[in-house]
């Protein structure tokens, strides 16, 4: 059976955090001396997000729009909101069970620790791979020859031997020598949202400690036209690579997360490459034909 996780939508057409409302009067040690507080920095983390996923959106929205003639920065604006998430899933996936490490039962925090980690990893592999070593971001647009699906796609690539650019293998293997960009925007926002929903219902299990009680607090997570904006672009996959993913749908004023499935571009294709070398100034087109 197909799970699905439903997040209320306020009158401008945004979600709350669960956690937050979850947490609001709830006796819970998220505090810590020369810290800052959970609430505090999920706050903060959700806000720089919202930012950097409406830029990011925009920006694929252009790139999805023109296809193999985008000249953009889709490249900078993917390394920018991934690490936005980065950061964000860090609060879920290590502040939180680091603070709630002494009242929770090992049990469960063992599966919302390996859970979250599950959510995050590929956001962080990212990071750490952009952050580390001379990495280049191809953007490329796939198109059938036969028919109109097409996607745009993004591959991490690091130099071999010094001199030849390969994928990174930190990142990538022979299956996902690529990510259609609108498939990963898409699960980027579903697994902090699912990780939001999963750590509102850790705190519900806990009992009360002898602690000030969390404030109550009104936050909503201003992503809701990022999202809509999203669920307009079509994902796609090329062959190889599994259909099924974890995306989102608005309805009847609320956001649901849920398993989609994405159209596959048939092949024979074409490929359209580009990149810009970070210790030069020149862009360089690769036409890689494929099929």
């Amino acid at each position: 059976m197909t799970m699905q996780m439903r997040f209320p939508l306020d009158k401008k057409g945004n979600p709350t955090s669960h956690f937050i409302i979850a947490s609001a009067g709830r006796r819970l040690a998220l505090g810590k001396d020369g810290d800052a507080h959970v609430i505090q920095s999920i706050i903060s983390k959700w806000h720089d997000f919202s930012f950097r996923l409406a830029e990011f959106s925009k920006e694929l929205e252009v790139f999805e729009s023109l296809g193999a003639l985008y000249k953009g920065e889709i490249a900078k604006h993917f390394k920018d909101v991934n690490y936005s998430a980065t950061e964000l899933f860090d609060v879920y996936s290590i502040m939180i069970p680091s603070r709630l490490n002494n009242c929770v039962p090992k049990s469960i925090l063992r599966d919302y620790r390996e859970t979250s980690k599950s959510r995050r990893d590929l956001a962080a592999k990212i990071c750490n791979a952009s952050k580390h070593g001379a990495t280049e971001l191809q953007k490329i647009w796939v198109a059938s020859h036969h028919t109109s699906t097409a996607g745009s796609r993004i591959r991490l690539c690091k130099y071999v031997d010094g001199e030849a650019l390969d994928f990174h293998p930190d990142v990538h293997d022979k299956k996902t020598d690529s990510f259609g960009i609108v498939r990963f925007a898409q699960e980027l926002v579903h697994n902090l949202l699912r990780l939001d929903l999963l750590a509102a219902n850790l705190i519900k299990k806990l009992p009360d400690q002898e602690c000030v009680p969390v404030k109550e607090v009104t936050v909503s997570l201003e992503i809701g036209e990022s999202i809509r904006r999203l669920e307009k672009l079509i994902v796609t996959h090329i062959a190889g690579q599994t259909p099924f993913y974890d995306g989102f749908k608005t309805e009847n004023e609320s956001i649901i997360l849920k398993r989609s499935k994405s159209q596959q571009i048939i092949e024979p294709t074409r490929w359209r490459l580009s990149l810009r070398y970070q210790a030069g100034t020149d862009s360089y087109q690769i036409f890689q034909p494929n099929g």
